[in-house]
């Protein structure tokens, strides 16, 4: 029984001098005994850099090819990455969804009832209950909150309204502006 309990010492000893020096994809021969109750207690197992699997109560993750590659599993969280190119995040419980390609230039995002969607650097589109916008650099933009709006197609069109009362359009640029405003009687 004690020479058991010294040849896994020894075999842990090695493949934590194996992940130490990356050798750890040299295979050393581990009892199988001995890796069952790494993976019951919660461990961590490595062969080098190559590939890495921790895990810590409910919590898997997973690294692999220097890190580029990545999954985590939380509950009801779950994450996948493969550096740069995509990533996905996902928790069902709080209504979460994100996805990213070629990081950071498009991103899609969903939380409850708000979403957010950019294509850098060009496209940026955000709505929730209480504020929306659209970004199309150099020539669009479109804010709303509440009851007031900005739309412009720059140098074109732009028109601002406040409620059901307050308009004002702009026509190629500052050359033509008309105000119309219901609560004073305004018309210019």
């Amino acid at each position: 029984m004690q020479s058991l309990a010294r040849r896994s010492a020894l075999h842990i000893l090695l493949v934590c001098l194996g992940l130490f020096t990356g050798a750890g994809s040299l295979h050393w021969p581990l009892p199988t005994a001995v890796a069952a109750e790494v993976q019951e207690e919660g461990s961590r197992f490595c062969q080098g850099f190559l590939y890495c699997k921790e895990t810590k109560g409910d919590t898997t993750a997973t690294q692999a090819f220097l890190y580029l590659y990545s999954t985590e599993e939380r509950g009801t969280y779950s994450r996948l990455t493969v550096i740069p190119f995509y990533s996905r995040e996902m928790d069902p419980a709080k209504h979460y969804f994100r996805r990213s390609v070629l990081w950071p230039l498009g991103i899609s995002e969903q939380k409850g009832d708000a979403s957010y969607f950019q294509i850098l650097p060009l496209y940026w589109h955000a709505d929730n209950p209480t504020r929306q916008y659209t970004v199309i650099i150099p020539v669009y933009f479109d804010y709303a909150k509440e009851d007031r709006r900005y739309t412009h197609l720059i140098p074109l069109y732009g028109h601002h309204r406040h409620g059901d009362y307050y308009h004002r359009y702009f026509v190629l640029g500052p050359l033509a502006i008309a105000t119309y405003d219901k609560q004073i009687d305004l018309k210019e």
